[in-house]
């Protein structure tokens, strides 16, 4: 006997924002969650409170040295799927379409990534490139020992093409 699979295709950006609106409106769905370009649902555990404490570091420095907006856990619309990052960045100029949305059509010109020990490394470097081929310039990520690295299209890199410098204080990360 042959048993044939299906193959699916991803589901088009407004498929996928449209999902993630019923999700967003239905009571049982769970706490923290993501789309895959296929309209599967990717659950996560709600990150402990060492990985919120960098998090809010970022924002604030975000803020300090950019100027802008720095969201937490913004939805954008990426050939991935629907992601989240911990943080992203927005100059004021855009704050309205954040504000007005569920899901970001584009991604914001800086996106940050708080590194948890369950993360794979094939999918943050999913996300790194979904992330850059919605729109964003740069990739932050940050990892449980306070190293920081920069992407963007054009690879991995020590600084920040931003001007951003994030040198995360010792005490995060005792």
């Amino acid at each position: 006997m042959h048993t044939s699979i299906e193959k699916s295709e991803p589901l088009s950006p407004a498929a996928l924002s449209a999902l993630w609106e019923e999700l967003g409106e239905d009571p049982n769905s769970p706490d923290f969650y993501e789309l895959s370009e296929y309209g599967e649902v990717i659950v996560s555990p709600l990150p402990h409170n060492r990985h919120q404490s960098v998090v809010a570091w970022v924002q604030q420095q975000l803020r300090e040295q950019l100027g802008g907006q720095a969201y937490p856990n913004l939805a954008i619309s990426t050939r991935a799927g629907v992601r989240v990052p911990d943080v992203a960045w927005l100059p004021e100029e855009r704050w309205a379409e954040a504000l007005n949305t569920r899901t970001m059509s584009s991604c914001p010109p800086l996106v940050v990534e708080v590194l948890s020990p369950g993360n794979r490394h094939k999918a943050i470097g999913v996300k790194i490139g979904a992330y850059l081929a919605a729109g964003a310039t740069e990739v932050v990520l940050v990892d449980m020992n306070g190293a920081v690295y920069y992407h963007r299209r054009d690879g991995e890199f020590a600084e920040s093409s931003l001007k951003l410098r994030l040198e995360p204080p010792a005490k995060l990360f005792r």
